[in-house]
């Protein structure tokens, strides 16, 4: 792999391992669950009446350095300053589908089988798109006809969600209301309460109101999972360097973390994190599969996946010219054998039938500022300014923030 790669850390240093230490916050922790976080007080999770998970998207640790260094976010400079426990890595791919995978079933994309934000499914006979969870080449979900589909059980093992139901725990997301009947929602936390908001100026209003609620009525323990989206967004348009990308954070700081580091009465414990980072990429030196019809030719279907890892599937007897293929052509990318990279531990220690038919044979894995897609829909954001999905320090190191309210 390349110098400087960053490995996810499954052994209490990622976000499989924030998901154990709620779980572990509430009891409903297993032997042969992962380690909950290293360096975690998990008496002060154990003691709280509600914990609440925020996910700021796109935010990674390099990122949020340089904002608090500005002096542009004094909450989190404050909060970062005051940590305890360092800064966690991601998972692989660092991609939001693989990442609130893991943050839902406490296991590695391996396991829990989200192995990107594109892959081949057996299920559907096509490459899908799964924030969607349809067809990569048209803008539906298999929730629609001709499918008709139920998200519900797709993933095969037991969620956070269905595990702390279990335990007596109230649930909570408190996130976009366009997002309330998604196919990710009904995969992942199908019985949890929807909490939405409109725009993300809300969403520290609509948890405030949520936690005041509880305390008042002294219901059972609650977990609340707050998810912020845009900066994501931001940073894939104008890059993680951008005016756009800083005024982003500074709204995160004033409108989210300031507010809820006030009292909302009740034992409340926040835990801030990320899915990944963004490391700038060049736009003008974006590489497009469409313009490798020699490549496309050795593949049973187009390379899925990140902008910054592919997923290819050669053809029968093909495997050995597709790698020498990109390895000639893509030289800012390292080549591997999926079996190499299962090998090293990057989808964790065990790997279900479908997430290794859904790898692939072959891995392009992005440095520096490359970028390597197939456009599936024309419609689709094509050269990013920023992205994730890769192993490089910008994309895999997220935060970890612990305060009380």
């Amino acid at each position: 792999m390349a110098s400087g790669a960053v490995f996810p850390d499954y052994n209490g240093g990622s976000l499989v391992n924030v998901a154990s230490s709620i779980l572990d916050a509430f009891g409903a922790r297993r032997d042969d669950d992962p380690p909950p976080v290293r360096g975690l007080d998990a008496d002060l999770l154990r003691d709280a009446a509600a914990v609440v998970l925020i996910l700021v998207d796109g935010l990674g640790e390099l990122q949020l350095r340089r904002a608090t260094e500005r002096g542009d976010a004094p909450h989190l400079g404050e909060l970062r300053a005051a940590r305890s426990q360092p800064s966690l890595t991601s998972i692989f791919p660092s991609s939001t589908v693989c990442a609130l995978g893991s943050l839902d079933t406490a296991r590695p994309p391996g396991e829990h089988g989200l192995v990107g934000y594109q892959h081949w499914l057996d299920e559907f006979d096509c490459v899908a798109q799964m924030l969607r969870w349809g067809p990569a080449d048209r803008p539906s979900s298999f929730v629609e006809p001709p499918w008709n589909a139920e998200p519900r059980g797709f993933v095969p093992i037991e969620t956070i969600d269905a595990r702390l139901a279990r335990a007596g725990v109230a649930r909570f997301l408190v996130q976009p209301a366009v997002f309330k009947n998604s196919p990710l929602v009904r995969m992942l936390s199908p019985d949890s309460t929807y909490v939405p908001y409109l725009a993300t100026s809300s969403a520290a209003v609509a948890t405030r109101r949520l936690l005041h609620a509880r305390a008042i009525a002294r219901h059972e323990r609650s977990f609340a999972f707050v998810y912020w989206p845009t900066l994501d967004t931001i940073a894939h348009f104008f890059g993680p360097y951008s005016e756009e990308h800083d005024a982003e954070l500074r709204a995160i700081d004033n409108l989210l973390v300031g507010p809820l580091r006030e009292k909302v009465g009740g034992r409340v414990v926040f835990l801030l994190t990320a899915d990944h980072g963004h490391v700038a990429l060049d736009v003008d030196h974006a590489v497009r599969f469409e313009d490798h019809p020699e490549l496309l030719a050795m593949l049973r279907y187009p390379p899925a996946g990140e902008h910054r890892v592919a997923l290819m599937s050669p053809r029968e007897g093909a495997l050995d010219a597709v790698r020498a293929y990109c390895t000639q052509e893509f030289v800012d990318a390292v080549v591997a054998d999926a079996d190499e990279a299962l090998a090293l531990g990057l989808y964790g220690e065990q790997i279900s039938d479908a997430a290794r038919r859904r790898i692939g044979d072959v891995l392009l894995i992005a440095t520096g500022a490359s970028q390597y897609w197939y456009t599936f829909i024309q419609s689709e954001l094509a050269a990013h300014r920023g992205s994730h999905g890769a192993l490089s320090p910008e994309e895999m190191r997220v935060p970890l923030l612990v305060w009380s309210a």
